[in-house]
């Protein structure tokens, strides 16, 4: 289908036909609005194409005064003509600053589109040629672009097929200290370099002083090439994220990148996910349903790398297995850590008792901002009794003594309903707290319920993800629309998304709704909002946007008990 909006339109028609390209071509002709054009997963299939129709389509995208970003991904509407769509030059007001081409196979003609069209643009900003096949060829003809471009600061070019000939070019086209382009952000995932590439790239990092952010996750890059990335730290004086995950290390190499982070103090955020120890044999934890977890050795030591990041403000450590003994002490440095916003424990192995003891660290922390726990599976542990197996309120009472705390992911764990319950007085509480993701808990109606509960007394959470739980029944989508129609005022311009209970809205609802008198203040029109609402009931979305006053209900019981459901279900308790 193709959604058309007066500031964007979304081709993801899986065959587009001949009407469709003139439409397509119209549409963009003459919407002199239009700011964002998406191209996904759909072909053209007219007789005339691609060509003609490319000609004309990118012609008016490069022409287009209006148009900011560009997203083609996994399409055959890809420029294969150097002349296809040429633009009118740098002064014609054209406006493009991200442009996206993913899974679309680039070959040597679409980069000397991009040479014809870009080589001397002062707009573009972003350019992502990711997950496309390129070879060497590829990459050494892109390099080309940014010997005249004064303007692209972000390059994606990870997942492709390019080997060291082309991590050569990129090193001494785009990162020699002697290169005039302005690029700060490379990303090079996924595309084997291995230590020979670490090595070019730790070299030409040295005298680089344009470079903030480098990602090489998953290149097959070994310890020597750690090692000489962590040297590198040591000279660079601009680096301010680093991605090494995915690639493996030994002791040796760990202790040169600690030795580095204690001198570097400009790096910002460094990601170690998954840096694995080929040499030691993959962990294997049993969860409750019969399954085998298996996590690889890590040759990263998590307590010496945090007592290291005296200046990191991200961390992520996922797929590193985390023990007790190590949570115990990253537990203290939590305490004394002032610089540290955002960690990530993602798939650690860690059970209840270790959260527990990261949450009393935290509870001390006055720095933490973003703490990210999901896909642990804490619930599903085979020693514990089926009874304990929940996060109790323990837990997130440490958690209510942080005042920094804003963004918390626990989803993945299979807490179920009754952690949900222990969660209660923490979501009605926490008041820094603006993002909560339970995703994929299991748990069940009256858990839900509880959340909304909470949330109803709640004035600073701006997100709750409840997806990948149960389907809740239509009567929790009455009491969603009900809130809605008595909170819908334009008294606090804070939105609030719930994710994971779609709304369903009767006929006789709508036609209550259209009767009434719209509020004074409503920032929205009413037809915008029964357009909102009845999308939703079509399509069944499992996410739907709140504007809500200080929140939702504030008249609701203080106190949880085991008729709640009936209680709040019963719209007495709304219109009181």
């Amino acid at each position: 289908m193709t959604k058309y909006t007066k500031k964007s339109i979304s081709i993801t028609t899986a065959l587009v036909t001949p009407k469709n390209c003139k439409e397509i071509l119209h549409f963009v002709k003459q919407n002199k609005q239009l700011e964002l054009v998406e191209v996904l997963n759909a072909y053209t299939t007219a007789p005339s194409c691609p060509q003609a129709f490319l000609d004309k389509f990118w012609k008016y995208i490069l022409q287009h005064d209006a148009i900011k970003g560009m997203h083609i991904h996994n399409t055959n509407f890809v420029p294969s003509k150097s002349k296809c769509g040429r633009r009118r030059g740098v002064t014609s007001g054209v406006s493009l600053t991200e442009l996206s081409f993913t899974f679309c196979t680039v070959q040597l003609p679409c980069i000397k589109w991009l040479l014809a069209n870009f080589a001397d643009d002062t707009c573009l900003r972003k350019l992502v040629l990711s997950d496309n096949g390129m070879c060497d060829k590829e990459i050494e003809a892109l390099c080309v672009l940014f010997q005249t471009n004064r303007s692209i600061t972000h390059l994606d070019i990870s997942n492709n097929q390019f080997g060291l000939d082309a991590v050569a070019t990129v090193c001494c086209g785009l990162l020699a200290a002697t290169n005039t382009n302005i690029l700060t952000t490379l990303v090079i995932e996924s595309n084997k370099i291995q230590d020979a590439g670490a090595v070019l790239l730790a070299d030409a990092l040295c005298t680089n002083t344009r470079l903030c952010i480098l990602n090489v996750e998953d290149n097959g890059i070994g310890p020597k090439g750690i090692a000489c990335l962590a040297e590198m730290l040591v000279q660079n004086t601009t680096l301010d994220m680093l991605s090494l995950a995915k690639n493996s290390s030994n002791r040796d190499a760990q202790t040169q990148l600690h030795r580095a982070l204690l001198l570097n103090t400009r790096l910002r955020s460094l990601d170690v996910s998954g840096l694995h120890d080929d040499t030691e044999a993959p962990i294997e934890i049993a969860a409750s349903d019969g399954s085998v977890v298996v996590l690889h050795p890590s040759a990263v030591d998590t307590v010496a790398l945090m007592s290291a990041c005296r200046c990191i403000q991200y961390l992520r450590l996922d797929n590193i297995h985390t023990s007790m003994a190590s949570m115990q002490q990253i537990q203290g440095q939590l305490a004394q850590n002032t610089m540290l916003q955002r960690v990530s424990f993602v798939a650690c192995g860690l059970t209840l008792a270790a959260v527990e003891v990261l949450a009393k660290g935290v509870s001390t922390n006055r720095s933490i901002r973003q703490l990210d726990l999901g896909d642990n599976r804490l619930c599903e542990c085979a020693s514990i009794p089926h009874h304990a197996r929940e996060l109790r309120a323990s837990f997130w009472d440490k958690l209510s003594r942080n005042t920094t705390l804003e963004v918390l992911c626990l989803r993945g764990n299979s807490l179920g309903t009754r952690s949900m319950w222990h969660a209660a007085e923490f979501v009605a509480q926490h008041t820094s707290l603006r993002v909560l993701d339970v995703a994929d808990n299991g748990i069940g109606s009256i858990g839900a319920l509880v959340m909304l509960h909470a949330l109803a007394k709640n004035k600073s959470i701006l997100q709750l993800d409840m997806t990948q739980n149960t389907n809740f029944p239509l009567s929790y989508s009455r009491l969603l629309a009900a809130l809605i129609r008595r909170r819908i005022c334009a008294q606090e311009t804070a939105t609030l998304h719930v994710r994971g209970i779609a709304l369903f809205v009767t006929a006789r609802e709508l036609r209550q709704f259209e009767a009434t008198t719209s509020h004074r203040s409503m920032q929205i029109t009413k037809h915008d909002l029964v357009t909102q609402w009845t999308e939703d009931c079509q399509k069944r979305k499992e996410a739907f946007l709140l504007l809500t006053r200080p929140r939702l209900c504030t008249s609701l019981l203080h106190t949880l008990c085991t008729d709640t459901l009936r209680i709040i279900l019963s719209f007495d308790t709304l219109y009181s």
